[in-house]
């Protein structure tokens, strides 16, 4: 494994992403600079009057930012993911979605592909007071997911929250054979949590350790229309909550996070991390660039009453199997794809063009990922530099310390 190296350059950002190669970057997260929310550079900076966020027009920002988008396309891998959180300034109504506008052009002019239904929303419980008083308090920001490719790197395993309480309760119902929704196309044909399941009769199982309610007993609720059917998975049941953790959906709550330096504007590193683990690989094959994916398995172990509680602690996320019969459903990562190519990995590039304090490289660091962060603020890059640079130093035990450069200031 090659040693990690982080990179932070001082510079206007179009003149950085020029000289970098095509299909050089993994990931990208950044958040630029809103149109007419506030300056970056102090008045007497030498490149005040290319700063993002101060054009005279909105569509004269969009257009600059149209410049960077079409770069970071070019610089981002076929397998490459971009996360690009932007949102608008509700007390300019002149900027009305100032972001939904730059997004669609990304998608009609430049051949972008937006994966999901719509943009994450980060849910920030701590915001900030609203003192617009012609509308609702604004607790939110978008992060647009976009793409270039459909082939795009994506390791959802590695993002997986625990399942809702709602959730486990819900799977020990039992669900009828003959219920009106069975076949239905837009219930997945009658699968997934409608799929026809038998009740479980009442056990004497503590589930004290998977659910919120200590010392109560669950079970099956009674369903004669259903209490003879044969399913044919054996012993196990039908219906599984995925052992490994739900998906986290597309509305995340993470507070804003505190900083003593400088700046107006910062990552939280809650919110940068599960981005990176999911779309930035941590091996990459260092001849043919293919990314390691993740292998998984799942293997069934029985046991036996008076070793019950040992294995309950184990399933957390997923108990449903082991209500009718006591057998434990174990999903792990059995390995990881192998390219063949045998001359080592690498790990992925994170890229922030729009960097600000350096979170993302910090993450990218603790996370064992190479980072590129670009800001035109001198200020900013030395802020940045100082916030990685303990952490490079620090002895790692699985790897070499990092080296991180500083390009421009």
């Amino acid at each position: 494994m090659s040693r990690l190296k982080h990179k932070v350059i001082c510079g206007h950002v179009l003149d950085v992403l020029k000289t970098m190669p095509d299909e050089s970057v993994d990931t990208i997260v950044t958040s630029p600079p809103y149109w007419r929310l506030r300056s970056y550079l102090p008045d007497n900076h030498p490149d005040k009057d290319k700063e993002i966020g101060q054009e005279s027009t909105l569509d004269e920002y969009i257009s600059h930012l149209l410049e960077v988008t079409w770069e970071l396309k070019r610089i981002l891998k076929k397998t490459g993911v971009m996360f690009w959180n932007h949102d608008t300034n509700k007390q300019n109504l002149c900027d009305s979605m100032q972001n939904y506008r730059l997004v669609i052009r990304m998608i009609d002019e430049q051949g972008w592909l937006m994966p999901n239904k719509g943009p994450i929303i980060w849910f920030k419980p701590n915001h900030m007071p609203d003192s617009f008083k012609r509308g609702f308090t604004h607790s939110y920001e978008p992060v647009f997911m976009l793409v270039k490719d459909r082939n795009y790197w994506f390791d959802l395993d590695a993002v997986r929250v625990p399942h809702k309480e709602s959730s486990k309760k819900r799977v020990l119902r039992a669900v009828s054979n003959k219920h009106k929704y069975l076949g239905h196309p837009e219930y997945s044909g009658g699968g997934g949590i409608n799929k026809p399941r038998p009740n479980r009769r009442k056990l004497s199982i503590n589930f004290s350790d998977l659910f919120d309610e200590a010392n109560k007993e669950y079970h099956r609720e009674q369903n004669m229309a259903i209490s003879q059917y044969q399913y044919a998975e054996g012993d196990y049941l039908v219906v599984n909550l995925h052992p490994l953790g739900a998906n986290p959906g597309d509305v995340w709550s993470i507070s804003n996070q505190s900083f003593s330096d400088a700046h107006f504007a910062v990552f939280g590193e809650r919110f940068v991390e599960p981005l990176i683990k999911v779309a930035c690989p941590q091996w990459i094959c260092k001849k043919c660039g293919k990314p390691r994916e993740r292998i998984v398995a799942k293997k069934y172990i029985r046991f036996e009453r008076q070793t019950q509680k040992k294995y309950l602690q184990m399933v957390r996320y997923s108990p449903t199997s082991i209500l009718m019969t006591r057998s434990l459903p174990l999903t792990y990562t059995k390995d990881w794809t192998d390219c063949g190519c045998g001359v080592g990995w690498e790990a992925g590039v994170v890229l922030d063009p729009f960097a600000g304090s350096g979170t993302v490289g910090v993450v990218a660091e603790r996370l064992g990922r190479n980072s590129i962060l670009i800001d035109l603020n001198k200020e900013y890059c030395e802020m940045a530099y100082r916030r990685l640079k303990p952490l490079v130093r620090q002895m790692k035990l699985d790897r070499e310390p990092s080296i991180i450069e500083r390009i421009g200031f």
